[in-house]
Formats: C-alpha cells, structure tokens, sequence
C-alpha cells in the first residue's frame, strides 16, 4: 500500500496546481475582458470625437467658402435693430426726394413671422403725392431696391383740384430678427 501513497500524494498535488491555474487562468480572463471592455468604450468615444471634429472641420471650411453668398443673402434683408429699421425708411425717403414726390410715413408694423426666428415683417404704410409719372417712378425705384419688397396694396387717386396723384400703398419687407 505504501507505493500508493505517493501517487495519491502527486495526484492530490496535481488537483491543487490544477485548481490554482485554473482559477488563476479564469482571474486573468475576467481581468482582460473587463479591460477589453473599457477600451472599447474609450475607443467608441475617440472614435466619436474624431469624427465630431472632422465634421467640425467640413462645416468651418465650409463656412469659409460660402461667406460671399451669405453675405449677399444677409443684404436682402433689412439689417436687425431698430438702425436697421431707420436705414430702410431713410432709403425711402431718399427715393422719394430722386422721384420728386412728397413722401408720409402712416405707419411702421414690425411683426415676428410666424415659421421662422430669424426673419421678421416690416409693414409700412405710406402715402405718396405728385404727378402721375412721378408716382410711378417712386413705385419703380422702391421695387428696384435690393430688398425683398413686396407690394401689399397700392391705391392711385386724382386729386382734381391740382392735378396731383394721391396715392396710398402697403410694403412688406423681410427684416433680420433681433434675436
């Protein structure tokens, strides 16, 4: 019995180094899948912000490129403020005067368009007084200017007495928000 005892005694010494290693080869596995987890979220991330900054870098390139057609855009539109607001009734007045026609401001409405933040109404009401070729030619010149204008009512009447034309008329022109 006694040749048995030293391989009960290597078999039980095999049964524990197996039972380390084992238990050391599942430690070491938990170990880098948690670490191989980690880097894969990190990597998602820089993999997120590398691409967040190379379309940063296509939008700036591209904000570059179309500066000229912005600003020409942008000069369709009555700047913001109320300065903005004095400039274009200033740019009517003086069309006005080059018509030779005496020019009353009834009102000015300035009202928020209802689908978009950036972009506002000027209504004005404004009534005219010359000669019929001279009315006509303030009309001309106010479509002419670089604004987006629109002609929401215009009324054309004889005066009798001195031969003038009277006439009443509502523009609409599109004006940058404030905000």
């Amino acid at each position: 019995m006694k040749t048995n005892f030293p391989t009960k005694k290597i078999l039980i010494i095999f049964l524990i180094l197996n039972t380390i290693v084992l238990s050391a080869y599942f430690y070491l596995f938990s170990v880098i899948k948690s670490k191989n987890e980690a880097v894969s979220i990190l990597e998602n991330v820089l993999g997120g912000q590398v691409s967040r900054e190379g379309e940063l870098k296509l939008i700036g390139s591209s904000l570059g490129k179309t500066e000229e057609e912005r600003v020409l855009i942008d000069s369709f539109f009555v700047k913001e403020g109320k300065s903005g607001v004095a400039d274009f009734v200033e740019v009517v007045e003086e069309i006005a005067n080059l018509s030779h026609v005496s020019l009353v401001i009834k009102s000015i409405l300035i009202k928020k368009q209802e689908n978009l933040s950036v972009v506002e109404n000027i209504n004005l009401g404004l009534g005219v007084k010359g000669s019929w070729s001279e009315s006509v030619y303030f009309l001309k010149l106010l479509e002419l200017i670089p604004y987006k204008v629109s002609f929401e009512s215009v009324y054309f009447e004889k005066n009798k007495e001195n031969l003038m034309w009277n006439v009443n008329l509502n523009i609409k022109v599109l004006k940058l928000s404030d905000n």
